[in-house]
């Protein structure tokens, strides 16, 4: 049997502790992208905040459709409502947004504000799309119901016995989310 030196045990037990203190420490740093591209941020902030507004612009068109189907379907009336409440809160996040690509530029020095607001403006997107698309995925429901509940069946799940390609349902989502309200109404 042998016996390691004390010392030895010493170093081998302080080089352990330090080893996992400088990993505890490096583990919460956090990195924001690249350093040095604050102008490539702004400009990506003013370009995402200028197709909100353009996205903003077509759902208003389609809010003036789908104004003119529900004065002929009645049961398009309360989807209606909540169209325009989605149109309220979209304008409201322009607004929104124009605060954050001001308060960007006003500290475009600082990279972890510029990624914080572009983040916000991103995650707002999606936010927006999603609720436009459910009131849309209604709207195909109410006008079309047998074609829509064809359409719009959710995918199924994934198994070791498919009798169809797998990339099927993804290539058929794609495909109604392209969807527009004009398609709908036809």
């Amino acid at each position: 049997m042998t016996v390691a030196c004390p010392s030895f045990r010493f170093i081998g037990r302080s080089t352990l502790v330090l080893g996992l203190g400088l990993l505890i420490v490096l583990s919460g740093c956090r990195t924001y992208g690249q350093y040095g591209n604050e102008e490539a941020m702004l400009n990506e902030i003013q370009t995402a905040n200028d197709q909100f507004v353009s996205q903003l612009d077509r759902a208003q068109a389609d809010a003036e459709l789908l104004q003119r189907a529900a004065e002929e379907n009645a049961d398009l009336v309360s989807l209606m409502e909540r169209y325009e409440a989605a149109l309220e809160i979209h304008a409201g996040m322009v607004e929104e947004h124009a605060d954050l690509l001001r308060q960007a530029e006003e500290r475009s020095g600082n990279h972890r504000v510029l990624r914080r607001n572009f983040g916000a403006i991103v995650t707002d997107h999606g936010e927006m799309r999603n609720r436009y698309r459910r009131i849309l995925r209604e709207v195909d429901l109410v006008v079309n119901p047998e074609e829509a509940a064809l359409r719009h069946l959710e995918p199924a799940e994934m198994s070791t016995y498919q009798s169809r390609p797998p990339q099927y349902d993804r290539d058929r989502n794609r495909m109604i989310t392209a969807m527009t309200l004009e398609d709908i109404l036809r």
